[in-house]
């Protein structure tokens, strides 16, 4: 009794944790360093024995080095709206591949154009002749609601895993689901539930590709570190769609992002990152620059003054004190919005979108203040 509550406690606490590592920006100070030291810490120790644990390993019989998949110039229209062209990349055995882009810029639909159920507008899709791919969809589609656990892996006795011949129950039950629970509909399952059902669906159809979308939806932190280690051992290749950041760093080799109707490859989410605020960046210096041309093409039509701000400059210097405090109440909005909880279940806020907006904020202040200091300094002279 006394191992399971300290197991509890423990799991408790690094729920707490991953909430806050996965609401705050990068670590800038020792006291948040120390945090997620202290959350990596708590997520290696070994688990104290309890009554029950989640084991599975998505594996197949194939064992070859080719590529499974590749993508070649892949591009998708719908009427005269461009989703994304110039999308070239490939899936070998061990990677696992994730899609970032903000909502709406068809990360799901290039998972269909992968699994062959939408057809691209231009380009090609090369897939090795033993493809054999599993999905699990945004929506957990894939299960009869008026099936049974027990009917939904087969409705037999025994199934067979990795040629091995094993009783349903025991195999259901790594899977959290016990003898009691055989019967029941899936209609009645949780969206957790759901999700361990389908995988486990997976799991003996044997796919050497997976393709997934949102698989953290709904997952309490012991499935979702089983499903983290499950990936990881898998020898397969893997594609997953997801706003979960941490699992993205854990478990993506590499990274395609939706951005500006292109499909960008990189290696890591961290290049993602920089490349948008090196494009935000450019952004507001090529805005600056045509706002001082704008303002000397102005200044030559004038008299010249001997000294202090230039009309425009007044007019600037007046503007910029409520156009900061308007960005800065932005931030605090979304700063707000990511410290809830609950924003991490919501599968319609763009979390990735979030951040990006909030960085992009943040620069434009920290140009606005030194704006402001300058104009403030020519004003007094």
């Amino acid at each position: 009794m006394r191992l399971r509550q300290a197991e509890e406690r423990r799991l408790k606490l690094i729920s707490q944790e991953a909430a806050w590592a996965a609401r705050s920006p990068a670590a800038r100070s020792t006291k948040q360093k120390a945090r997620l030291q202290r959350l990596d810490e708590l997520q290696n120790q070994r688990a104290l024995p309890r009554d029950r644990a989640i084991s599975w390993s998505f594996e197949t019989e194939d064992r070859f080095g080719s590529t499974l998949l590749e993508v070649e110039e892949l591009s998708m229209s719908f009427g005269d709206r461009t989703l994304f062209t110039g999308g070239t990349f490939t899936v070998s055995p061990k990677e696992r591949v994730g899609i970032v882009g903000r909502n709406g810029t068809g990360k799901s639909t290039l998972l269909k154009m992968l699994l062959g159920t939408l057809t691209s507008s231009t380009g090609q899709i090369h897939r090795q002749s033993r493809l054999q791919i599993g999905l699990l969809d945004q929506h957990r589609t894939g299960l009869n609601p008026e099936d049974s656990v027990y009917e939904s892996v087969g409705g037999a006795d025994f199934v067979d895993v990795h040629g091995k011949r094993v009783h349903v129950a025991g195999f259901l039950a790594k899977f959290l689901f016990d003898r009691t629970m055989l019967d029941q509909k899936v209609s009645l399952l949780s969206g957790g539930e759901r999700a361990r059902l389908l995988m486990a669906k997976l799991l003996l159809e044997g796919a050497n590709l997976l393709l997934l979308d949102e698989p953290t939806n709904d997952l309490d932190l012991l499935t979702l570190r089983a499903l983290e280690h499950a990936l990881l051992e898998f020898g397969g290749g893997v594609v997953v769609v997801t706003h979960d950041r941490a699992f993205l760093d854990r478990v993506c080799t590499k990274i395609v992002s939706i951005e500006q109707e292109q499909l960008v490859l990189y290696a890591d989410r961290s290049q993602v990152l920089r490349a948008a605020q090196n494009r935000r960046q450019k952004e507001l210096e090529l805005i600056q620059v045509a706002d001082q041309r704008k303002q000397n093409s102005q200044s030559t039509s004038t008299p010249p003054r001997r000294s202090g701000l230039s009309y425009h400059e007044k007019k600037e210097l007046e503007r910029l004190p409520d156009q900061i405090d308007e960005w800065e109440v932005q931030v605090g909005e979304i700063d707000e919005t990511l410290g809830n909880p609950d924003t991490y279940i919501n599968s319609d806020i763009d979390i990735f979108q979030l951040q990006q907006q909030k960085e992009g904020l943040e620069a434009q202040i920290e140009l606005a203040l030194e704006r402001w200091e300058v104009l403030s300094e020519k004003a007094d002279t």
